[in-house]
């Protein structure tokens, strides 16, 4: 197979991966485990996986990368991370390439947190990364080679360490190249594979299944479950949709006791009545339960989605 490329992306890949290199071949920012430890005994609900995800990010060298799927308890991990980075007088930053995904990096681990656009417009204005900053990047599999370049050259010129957490197998970048994919082909990694956002094992399995693409066999463990509701139309799954939303999110113990996660489709052969889909809008990427990443009660959340079949 022959593969083309421009030499403007050529340059900028070797770039990032040149300032990838300068990064892990430092251990500046290398903590000693038994301070990071102190942090890990704040978050006694972190998985084995997560602590060693934890660990790895904290006293080795200064690119570190976390690669996790949907539900896994990347954001819980990064928290503990930044924790421990806090607790030793360093600053802590985050960024991703969403507003959406910053504000809820910053909210859910209290890491203050930007765009990376913005980052790169601060640093321009001279509001430089520094000697004292870890720059933890969400979603880094959505960022393109150019941009992870900038944010790795900068990083790596200033001293600073980069932490990556993200999904290679997620929605990829807009722009140019799978960097992140590129870095973790030559760099180690720490994995979260067990998927905590669910309770119940059969719901971590369809998870998975919805995660890697195979939305058949997961609709399957919902229909086993007696969890799968067929509307004839677009616009009555919709409305179904809604009502057992509004059901569930009723301050009643009867309506709480009845969220479980769910799955409302159109029945086989069914024509949409509207061009607008329920949540999520239909999509070439697998479709992804939300809800809290650790520690979450299985009656808090539901799982809401209309897949045309």
């Amino acid at each position: 197979m022959t593969h083309y490329a421009s030499t403007d992306y050529l340059r900028d890949e070797a770039g990032l991966f040149h300032a990838a290199g300068e990064l892990a071949a430092r251990p500046d920012f290398a903590l000693d485990p038994a301070d990071v430890q102190r942090a890990l005994d704040r978050a006694p609900r972190l998985s084995d996986e997560q602590r060693d995800a934890v660990l790895a990010a904290t006293t080795c060298d200064d690119l570190a990368l976390i690669v996790g799927r949907a539900g896994t308890g990347k954001t819980t991990t990064a928290a503990t991370i930044a924790d421990a980075y806090r607790e030793a007088g360093y600053d802590v930053l985050g960024g991703a390439l969403a507003g959406k995904a910053a504000d809820t990096l910053q909210r859910e681990t209290g890491i203050h947190s930007r765009t990376l656009h913005s980052w790169e417009y601060a640093w321009k204005q001279g509001d430089f990364l520094d000697r004292r900053c870890v720059l933890v990047v969400d979603e880094a599999g959505m960022v393109d080679a150019r941009q992870l370049s900038r944010v790795l050259d900068h990083a790596a010129s200033q001293h600073a360490k980069v932490v990556l957490v993200g999904d290679p197998d997620q929605l990829k970048p807009i722009g140019p190249g799978d960097p992140f994919r590129g870095l973790l082909e030559q760099h180690p990694s720490a994995r979260l594979d067990t998927i905590r956002r669910q309770a119940e094992p059969w719901q971590r399995e369809a998870s998975a299944e919805l995660a890697g693409g195979r939305v058949a066999p997961a609709l399957d463990a919902y229909q086993q479950a007696g969890r799968l509701h067929v509307a004839d139309t677009r616009d009555g799954a919709r409305a179904d949709l809604l009502a057992r939303y509004a059901a569930d999110r009723a301050p009643t113990p009867a309506a709480a006791s009845s969220c479980s996660p769910t799955v409302t489709t159109m029945s086989p052969g069914s024509t949409p009545a509207s061009a607008t889909s329920a949540w999520p809008p239909a999509s070439s990427a697998p479709a992804s339960p939300s809800g809290p990443a650790t520690g979450a009660d299985p009656g808090s959340s539901s799982l809401r989605f209309s897949q045309e079949l």
